[in-house]
């Protein structure tokens, strides 16, 4: 008997954990990132992999950038919110040439955001 009474408020504390994880606000805002003038002159695509623990990216890693310092991309990162979100999730970032940066994508399992910048 007693084990039930246990079990009841404790799947109820999960429950309304659940909850209030759903209600957050997701949040993947656009990073500001300088681009050098050598780099202006390309086309290319930045790509970093992070974790999402308790809706916050974690061991965010580069997989992609060999022209522009990680700095800016791992601190724009850190600061999105992605409730909901579990797992793996990759960061694409598209630049051309003549245009600037064109794209974010943001994907992991079950979810999918993308920005598309039109000049």
């Amino acid at each position: 008997m007693k084990i039930q009474v246990l079990i009841i408020p404790v799947l109820l504390l999960a429950s309304l954990f659940a909850e209030a994880e759903k209600s957050a606000k997701e949040r993947v805002t656009l990073c500001h990132l300088p681009v050098t003038r050598e780099s202006q002159e390309a086309t290319f695509t930045v790509v970093y992999m992070f974790e999402v623990k308790g809706g916050r990216p974690v061991a965010i890693r580069k997989v992609e950038n060999d022209l522009l310092p990680d700095a800016e991309f791992t601190s724009c990162i850190s600061g999105w919110t992605l409730p909901g979100v579990a797992g793996s999730v990759t960061a694409e970032f598209s630049y051309k040439m003549a245009e600037g940066w064109t794209e974010m994508t943001v994907s992991g399992k079950n979810f999918k955001r993308q920005i598309t910048l039109n000049k």
